[in-house]
């Protein structure tokens, strides 16, 4: 899949909560490298995923992600202002699950935010290929990630959201440690 429109029918058919563990699930994917490296601090962005979890699973709205929120777009602005791709996405990635979750009442406009959200975690997944390449390591995310995408449409489609963070989210992706070794080796 590489345009929105691509993602917004694959999604048809989805509940909004499906919908929204999906693009919470592709956040949570990248956290890993964010909790490693990252410019900002990284309790943030997993306590926001932690709480849309929480949502999901039937805890109430928790009012200070608006304010997390901004924070979150602060840290997106300054990374992708100091020309790091990487972390700027990964908090964009954050920013997408909040934005998909805001939307969750009405089943088309949540489409419309988790198919940009996850083709966003795919341009997220070129930054990490083209960084490793740079550092003459073999890429592979945008691969990976289109992979899970499939897998994770198709889980959606047959789980329960309750079942979802565990198996959309239980293996770190193969190119993460090598995105840490070549970022740390820097």
């Amino acid at each position: 899949m590489e345009s929105v429109e691509e993602y917004q029918t694959a999604l048809e058919g989805l509940s909004s909560d499906a919908m929204v563990a999906l693009i919470c699930a592709a956040a949570e994917r990248f956290l890993p490298v964010y909790d490693a490296v990252g410019s900002g601090d990284p309790a943030l962005l997993r306590g926001v995923i932690d709480d849309l979890w929480g949502w999901l699973g039937g805890s109430p709205w928790d009012t200070t992600l608006d304010e997390r929120y901004q924070e979150l777009e602060e840290y997106a602005d300054a990374d992708y202002a100091d020309g790091d791709e990487v972390l700027g996405g990964i908090s964009a990635a954050v920013l997408a699950s909040i934005d998909a979750a805001r939307r969750h009442s009405q089943a088309g406009p949540t489409r419309d935010a988790v198919a940009q959200g996850l083709l966003a975690a795919l341009d997220l997944a070129d930054a990490i290929d083209a960084a490793l390449e740079d550092a003459d390591v073999e890429p592979g995310a945008v691969e990976g990630e289109q992979a899970w995408l499939h897998h994770a449409i198709a889980t959606a489609r047959a789980e329960p959201v309750q079942e979802l963070r565990a198996l959309l989210t239980a293996q770190v992706p193969a190119w993460v440690e090598h995105y840490l070794q070549a970022s740390l080796d820097d």
